[in-house]
């Protein structure tokens, strides 16, 4: 639950992220589910 919002900002702040790959596996996989990629930032039009 927390980690996906913490990489999603490493990687706006384009942060080495290249050392961690099980989390980034992690993520990934966070990610390719709808209730992980509808909520994102970009996804939604009244964010900031």
């Amino acid at each position: 639950m927390l980690l996906v919002p913490q990489i999603h900002n490493a990687q706006r702040f384009d942060c080495r992220l290249d050392h961690v790959p099980t989390v980034m596996r992690i993520f990934d996989a966070c990610m390719a589910l709808d209730a992980f990629a509808k909520t994102q930032p970009s996804a939604c039009p009244d964010a900031a």
